[in-house]
């Protein structure tokens, strides 16, 4: 299903009127010659996850002011270092703070 805007829609449905076809036999006549132009992307699974997270907007890029604080130079362990306290990793403590609220 395709949304359009009202306005959208009728300038559709006079290019269909004019062209003798329905509003939905232009879309797919037009989708499927887009198609047939563009070749397929070869994506990794990363790639097509992180696709598919942005769609979700489960996934943005950092804000500018995020960005000036974030240090690219950290690894992965120095990270883990400093989010853990006592020695406990912060994926734990959230999930031990999790079962506080219960």
């Amino acid at each position: 299903m395709v949304e359009l805007e009202s306005a959208e829609y009728e300038l559709l449905k006079a290019e269909a009127v004019r062209l003798g076809k329905t509003p939905d036999v232009l879309i797919q006549e037009w989708v499927t010659e887009r198609l047939k132009k563009t070749p397929p992307e070869q994506l990794t699974n990363k790639e097509l996850a992180t696709r598919a997270l942005k769609a979700a907007g489960l996934l943005t890029e950092l804000s500018p002011e995020l960005r000036k604080l974030a240090n690219p130079n950290l690894t992965l362990e120095e990270v883990q270092s400093a989010l853990s306290r006592d020695g406990i990793s912060l994926s734990q403590i959230v999930i031990d703070g999790r079962g506080l609220k219960g």
